[in-house]
């Protein structure tokens, strides 16, 4: 069996051409089932998934008891779901249902993930595309394992790398992060990136918490800052001592400052993470299971 995950917020839009695109693709691979993950809604989503059930059996829902982001939608997805190879989608059809077909045949060469690198983003704006180069340089330079650039949850895993998940998954999942930290043998598929044809993106702010989570849980960012600071204090200051150039010191101070500010949010970001996981604070809740 092959299991697509889909999280969904708001996307009333999108759930039947998702369906009647996906569907045919998936018949031609033998057994199938389509997990919408649902982050309560306050459009008709929910509605439309019920329907779209009624008329197919292999069509499931989870709903969350409130909304905890697309990243533990996905997680509530992998841990519930029946497949020997799970595919992780978004609804919108950017990422193209097509390329499963493709993925799952490669993944029966032997691979345990699959994953769509895009080579290129249709509509995409210039600072969008510079932020995420800068994000994926940053991550690559000080994580412990390579994480592929410009690939997002659009992936295809194993049973195996799923029972591994549901084991690593813990607080503050990030799909990009343990699959790269599970390993086992992966490929990619590159495609190019369509823009949205319907509605605009309902995760633009969980996309920044996931990015953030993804430096704090596989880089060492925090060490590495305290180090660029001592060293900026050490060179300044013997620059400042030598030269007796007020101008150093102005600089000094400016350097010095920003970066504590970024020390500062890191280890907030760390303290928290350690008070939720103290504290067993739940990646997600269901509130529904339907056709399971």
């Amino acid at each position: 069996m092959l299991s697509v995950i889909v999280p969904v917020y708001n996307e009333e839009k999108n759930i039947d051409k998702f369906v009647d695109t996906t569907v045919p693709i998936l018949e031609k691979l033998g057994n199938y089932e389509i997990i919408f993950c649902l982050d309560p809604s306050n459009d008709d989503t929910e509605k439309k998934i019920k329907k779209r059930i009624e008329l197919d059996k292999s069509i499931k829902l989870i709903k969350l008891s409130r909304r905890f982001g697309q990243s533990n939608s996905i997680l509530a997805g992998i841990e519930n779901c029946l497949g020997d190879y799970s595919v992780i989608i978004d609804v919108d059809l950017q990422d193209p249902p097509e390329l499963i077909y493709q993925m799952y045949h490669k993944a029966k060469e032997g691979y345990d993930c699959v994953y769509a690198e895009r080579t290129k983003k249709v509509g995409e704006n210039f600072l969008r595309l510079l932020i995420i180069n800068i994000y994926y340089f940053i991550i690559n330079k000080l994580s412990e394992v390579p994480i592929p650039k410009n690939v997002g949850e659009y992936r295809l895993i194993s049973r195996r790398m799923i029972e591994y998940i549901k084991i690593h998954g813990s607080y503050n999942f990030y799909l990009r992060g343990v699959t790269s930290l599970i390993g086992f043998k992966s490929a990619k598929i590159k495609f190019i990136r369509k823009s949205r044809e319907v509605g605009v993106s309902k995760y633009l702010i969980g996309s920044f918490k996931d990015a953030t989570n993804g430096v704090l849980n596989f880089t060492s960012l925090a060490k590495s800052l305290t180090l660029l600071l001592v060293f900026i204090n050490t060179f300044v200051s013997l620059s400042f001592f030598l030269f007796n150039k007020i101008s150093y010191f102005n600089l000094y101070i400016c350097l010095s400052f920003s970066i504590i500010l970024i020390l500062i949010y890191f280890i907030i970001s760390y303290l928290i993470q350690i008070n939720d996981v103290a504290h067993k604070k739940p990646s997600y809740i269901i509130d529904e299971k339907i056709n399971f």
